[in-house]
């Protein structure tokens, strides 16, 4: 008998962060500046393929994984879906994320036809459509040049080098609650939540547990040891995610 494999995985999404400068220059650089120029390299042309579902090693073949994911992140407003359910609008950080897990997903082989939606929660659909119009008010004044350089000449956009408060940062969190269907109709939940700013003070902590993930010995194994393009899930692991709740991350399954 074919075992069940995960259909589809959601996540909810509850945040107070704010970018550093250095993070906005490359945003509006990937938007506006060379970058949003730049043309696919020749040697992703050749491989026929999106390079993510490429494989490592003894595995690469030739041919892309066949384990593939379709990300279908909340684009604009998703209501609240039955009892308890909550709304949900873009959340800036999707498209990367799903990529992370598309990335994941050919290398670790959750499911062949893995479905991956990713959206910011609110209480309400009032505070997600004001949420929601204040971003795209922000974008429209970003996409118009001489609004944009008055953004960052009066500090509005900071510039590298600045960025949230120490206080401000001590305040921030990140709450991501997740839901995973299988094919055959079971669901698991989980909470995943950190305590302070995630976009900037708690990326620092993230990216030095990575690190002694790989340095340091562990009573677990990685994933994969062999050189390539990995995701945090692909190699590190459970050794990084036990690092994680032990400097200050937490993470549960819920009922």
């Amino acid at each position: 008998p074919t075992l069940p494999q995960l259909a589809r995985v959601d996540f909810y999404d509850k945040i107070k962060s704010a970018p550093s400068g250095g993070t906005m220059e490359t945003a509006l650089g990937i938007m506006y500046g060379k970058e949003s120029k730049l043309k696919k390299p020749a040697v992703v042309k050749a491989l026929g393929f999106d390079p993510l579902l490429k494989l490592q090693g003894d595995d690469n073949k030739g041919e892309p994984s066949q384990f593939a994911t379709s990300a279908r992140n909340v684009k604009s407003l998703e209501m609240a879906k039955g009892k308890g359910g909550q709304v949900r609008t873009l959340f800036f950080m999707a498209g990367v994320n799903g990529n992370a897990v598309k990335r994941s997903n050919a290398l670790n082989g959750y499911s062949k036809k893995l479905v991956y939606c990713e959206g910011q929660a609110f209480g309400s659909t009032l505070s997600a459509t004001i949420y929601l119009a204040g971003l795209a008010f922000y974008g429209l004044c970003l996409a118009i040049a001489p609004i944009r350089a008055l953004m960052l000449a009066t500090g509005i956009v900071p510039k590298p080098g600045q960025g949230p408060s120490a206080e401000y940062m001590d305040e921030g969190y990140l709450i991501v609650e997740g839901t995973a269907k299988g094919s055959a109709g079971s669901i698991i939940k989980s909470t995943m939540q950190f305590h302070c700013d995630p976009g900037y003070k708690d990326t620092a902590r993230m990216l030095v547990e990575a690190g002694l993930s790989l340095a340091l010995p562990s009573d677990k194994p990685l994933k994969s040891a062999e050189g390539g393009v990995y995701t945090p899930g692909a190699c590190q692991g459970e050794v990084l995610l036990d690092r994680l709740l032990a400097t200050g991350t937490d993470f549960r399954f819920d009922a």
